[in-house]
């Protein structure tokens, strides 16, 4: 399968197409550069996670980064602090190729948690959905090249 840096060269070219487009719609407005920032970072971020359930230095990195930040999220936010912890739980017992990878999971899971965000701050509705699109695309960039690799590897000659 493709290594993490092909993911993530992927990921950064869609993102890249698809905040043009998005910049060249009538009703998307321009993002400051923190904002545009933290999109190409979800982007990349979702490039990357279908592989979070594999041993990999994707999975130490996130679970060294959940040492510091659910201490801060058990004071700041008990329920961001459970779902974080129900994350960390869930990511151990899933089979690699599995739940991660399937294209109706990840179209449908960053929605999900976005409807719950907005929900909870309805003023920031634009940010959240635009944040579960470069996310959840950023997933599909993935599996898209996983499969596009298998089949040139095992197609029949």
């Amino acid at each position: 399968m493709p290594s993490s840096r092909v993911h993530l060269l992927a990921g950064g070219a869609l993102f890249a197409g698809l905040y043009y487009i998005m910049r060249q719609t009538i009703f998307i407005h321009e993002f400051s550069w923190p904002m545009q920032a933290f999109l190409c970072g979800l982007t990349l971020l979702g490039s990357i996670l279908p592989d979070i359930d594999i041993a990999s230095n994707m999975q130490k990195t996130f679970y060294k980064s959940m040492i510091l930040v659910l201490p801060i999220a058990f004071f700041v936010n008990r329920r961001c602090f459970v779902v974080l912890l129900f994350l960390c739980g869930l990511f151990q017992v899933l089979q690699h190729r599995g739940i991660t990878h399937n294209p109706l999971f990840l179209l449908l899971c960053p929605p999900a948690v976005g409807l719950a965000l907005a929900y909870q701050q309805p003023s920031h509705l634009i940010q959240i959905v635009t944040a579960c699109i470069f996310l959840s695309l950023g997933a599909l960039s993935h599996v898209a090249l996983d499969r596009l690799k298998t089949r040139f590897l095992y197609r029949k000659r």
